[in-house]
């Protein structure tokens, strides 16, 4: 939407256990992850978030479809979570 590029490359693998990809500006991070799910984590689906602290881990958002994998988008700063379901469906495409 801001009419700057983007770059992305399409990464298929059967050995790694998660990759993540990192964007920063200087002030903010964000952190889109691709991560193998176990059988059992493996039956969630649906978008939901952590209980972690937030002063120890930055604020994420999970997505799995039931599927093999699972994905997370982390940022250090406060979009809502409306917005991290957006960027991380966008990252994410099937």
């Amino acid at each position: 939407k801001s009419g700057k590029p983007v770059f992305t490359k399409k990464m298929d693998w059967k050995e790694a256990d998660d990759i993540r990809l990192e964007y920063t500006n200087g002030e903010d991070t964000l952190a889109i992850t691709k991560f193998v799910v176990d059988a059992k984590e493996g039956k969630k689906k649906g978008y939901f978030d952590d209980n972690l602290p937030a002063n120890i881990f930055p604020k994420y958002i999970y997505w799995q479809d039931g599927g093999k994998f699972g994905y997370s988008l982390s940022t250090s700063s406060d979009i809502t979570r409306e917005q991290k379901i957006e960027i991380l469906k966008a990252a994410v495409k099937k």
